[in-house]
């Protein structure tokens, strides 16, 4: 009897009582990627203090998401707690970092909860409007 260890694997296996598999006949045990692509949220431009104030544009992705999120709750704000079962804001104080480094007025309300420990609640310190995304000039 041949040494295992000088057989191929799909011999090994075979010898094993195991079946073996041609790459073509391998089982796939995974969805394609292709399958499961998530979608980016797209780009917008943000418009503070309609109509006097600054135009900034919020890159695709989860900083979209996160103002598109503070645009939605307006006044009353949103917690990371509140945000994190909507799957994607588990970063949610990098999210609105990254927002005020690009110019967005966001504030932080300090929060106490009963077990004593205090929650940061993000909201919009201005007003602002979510601009379309298309150029006027594309129909």
């Amino acid at each position: 009897m041949m040494d295992r260890q000088r057989k191929t694997p799909s011999g090994a296996a075979t010898s094993l009582g195991g079946k073996a598999f041609s790459q073509e006949q391998a089982p796939l045990t995974f969805a394609p990627p292709s399958a499961q692509r998530k979608q980016k949220a797209p780009a917008m431009r943000v418009h503070i203090r309609p109509p006097e104030g600054p135009v900034i544009a919020v890159p695709a992705g989860r900083q979209a998401q996160t103002m598109r999120l503070l645009l939605d709750v307006g006044e009353q704000g949103f917690t990371s707690g509140e945000a994190s079962p909507l799957g994607w804001a588990r970063r949610t104080s990098e999210y609105i970092s990254q927002l005020r480094a690009l110019g967005v007025p966001i504030e932080t309300i300090w929060e106490n909860v009963p077990d004593g420990t205090r929650i940061g609640r993000y909201r919009l310190s201005e007003p602002a409007v979510a601009l379309s995304a298309r150029k006027p000039w594309e129909a």
